[in-house]
């Protein structure tokens, strides 16, 4: 072959070589411009709450906030829960479907601070992130989850200790109905009253209801058929409605001091009307917001906090009126009339 053959020759395989590396390189621009139109999509998260219980106030203002988070964020939010709080096997067993389902992350608010361990710790094994919202599990958090949004619950158990203080006379006896002091929330507020008023008063060894509102009712009957019980304090809505209730079934209803936990219409006649001294308001809005907008930012890799408080307010007769407690007391009623 002339040496202008073998030119002629080099020349055509430097055009295939570099007609290969073209497509190459079109072929993984095309991919990449693929995969990052499909990871445009929404991310989807699970949230699994104590209850779908619609009675309960708190948690309709819980998804509402993340709900609002999802449509501002472009998250889809499936937000999910057993019918009662005591169900614990039942939010476990969603938990495990929730892996299943592998979203970009699960938000998860525990109805038992230890046998909900072994579910976040699975969904860590399977790469999904756990944010946990309301009430956390028993280990630290920066070891089996992401953050912790909920309520600063030491502080709102002050909250409402400071309330029994103003209106309790001292060496009074003081009795505390507990939602669930398995759960983180349970714990911690009762920690707050007992820090508050434990030296002033007699208290009673706090009732664990375990999520019913049905033995919340029977303990409340039993408290308020004693004539030394000068208040009562209650850690959640559902602890507070039973206690009104009860006091509502008196023939001739006595003076007792109720101070509750959250909000409901009920509440808020029991306040109008004095039956109810006071409650600790929970932002829960804010705290589902706050759940979905952390879990966006950990999966764009932001750098999180252990924990975020969604802050609380103690509300009484005198205050329930001021423009922002009407805000809280009333959150499905904007125009706020």
């Amino acid at each position: 072959m002339t040496e202008r053959g073998k030119s002629k020759k080099i020349d055509r395989l430097r055009l295939i070589l570099a007609g290969v590396i073209l497509a190459m390189i079109v072929g993984i621009v095309i991919f990449a411009f693929t995969s990052s139109q499909r990871q445009k999509g929404p991310k989807k998260v699970i949230a699994v709450a104590k209850t779908t219980d619609t009675s309960v106030a708190f948690w309709l203002s819980v998804r509402s906030g993340m709900e609002e988070a999802g449509r501002e964020f472009s998250v889809d939010v499936d937000f999910r829960a057993p019918a009662s709080e005591s169900d614990i096997e039942g939010q476990i067993r969603m938990m495990d479907q929730a892996i299943a389902e592998k979203p970009d992350a699960i938000l998860l608010s525990a109805s038992d601070q230890h046998l909900l361990v072994a579910p976040v710790l699975r969904a860590r094994d399977a790469g999904i992130p756990v944010i946990m919202f309301d009430s956390s599990i028993e280990a630290q958090t920066d070891k089996f989850a992401e953050t912790f949004v909920a309520t600063d619950n030491v502080r709102a158990g002050g909250l409402a200790a400071s309330a029994i203080l103003e209106a309790v006379p001292d060496g009074s006896t003081v009795a505390i109905i507990a939602h669930n002091i398995n759960t983180t929330s349970g714990h911690d507020r009762e920690s707050g009253i007992r820090n508050g008023i434990d030296g002033h008063y007699e208290v009673l060894d706090t009732y664990d209801c375990e999520g019913s509102k049905e033995r919340a009712f029977e303990e409340a009957r039993r408290l308020l058929a004693r004539d030394d019980v000068a208040a009562i304090i209650c850690t959640n809505e559902y602890t507070t409605s039973a206690t009104l209730d009860a006091i509502a079934e008196q023939a001739e209803p006595r003076d007792v001091v109720v101070v509750g936990f959250d909000n409901s219409y009920q509440m808020m006649n029991a306040l109008e009307d004095r039956t109810l001294t006071a409650t600790v308001i929970q932002k829960a809005f804010n705290m589902g917001y706050l759940a979905v907008d952390k879990t966006v930012r950990h999966l764009n890799k932001e750098a999180l906090e252990p924990f975020y408080d969604s802050d609380s307010a103690l509300i009484t007769r005198d205050v329930m009126y001021e423009k922002e407690n009407e805000q809280l007391l009333f959150p499905f009623n904007p125009q706020g009339d």
